[in-house]
């Protein structure tokens, strides 16, 4: 088995089928306290583009299962999580790769302040059958309140020796450095951890697709 165990990874972009490829975008407004998704791929070479945004407000719990059952399947899930307040969060992602020569790239990025709280469970699924797939999931958050929670538990699970599967994970708070240089340019800490932050998220979301204005993350 071909596997990549590291703390932090650059993760290729999947394959794009124009023809059989649709985009979905998902955002705080448009769910209740709950959210809930189960997605199979079936068509040869279908390829879905996912994006997540949750501000100010997310559900409570967050359940996403996504099988890709079709030879050539694809999917892309970039999730941006801006935490503020007293916003928490139970989040479960599952990739399941169930055919020959799919793939999944999954990118989870959470950015908290007050004393928001995320738990963050991702895992990424390759069958025995499911020879020549490539599978990567990535969770990153940054702190930027002594006050915040972040748990982040990204896994893999390889049936065959004929996949190509990698995860990592990384948890951190601005460096001293990054805000002793925007505040020697005249920023106040405030405003220099939401430029960081605007960054950080920018980072999950500009592989996928464009958000509108009306969002704060863009």
């Amino acid at each position: 088995m071909k596997s990549i165990h590291r703390k932090l990874m650059k993760i290729p972009k999947v394959r794009i089928n124009t023809e059989k490829s649709r985009t979905i975008a998902t955002f705080s407004s448009e769910c209740g306290s709950a959210l809930k998704k189960r997605i199979i791929l079936k068509e040869k070479n279908e390829h879905m583009r996912w994006l997540l945004v949750f501000e100010k407000t997310a559900p409570k719990t967050i359940d996403i299962a996504v099988t890709l059952a079709a030879k050539g399947a694809c999917v892309d899930i970039g999730f941006a999580w801006h935490g503020t307040k007293n916003m928490a969060s139970d989040i479960m992602l599952t990739v399941s790769h169930e055919a020959p020569k799919t793939e999944s790239r999954v990118a989870f990025g959470a950015a908290l302040e007050g004393m928001s709280k995320v738990y963050f469970r991702g895992l990424a699924r390759v069958a025995k059958k499911a020879v020549g797939s490539r599978a990567h999931l990535s969770a990153k958050a940054l702190m930027l309140s002594p006050r915040a929670i972040a748990f982040l538990k990204p896994d893999l699970e390889v049936a065959t020796s004929e996949a190509i599967a990698g995860h990592g994970s990384s948890v951190g708070r601005p460096s001293d450095k990054e805000l002793f240089y925007l505040s020697s340019r005249g920023m106040t800490e405030i405003r220099a951890k939401k430029m960081l932050c605007d960054a950080f998220l920018k980072d999950i979301t500009k592989s996928q697709i464009a958000i509108p204005s009306s969002h704060g993350i863009v």
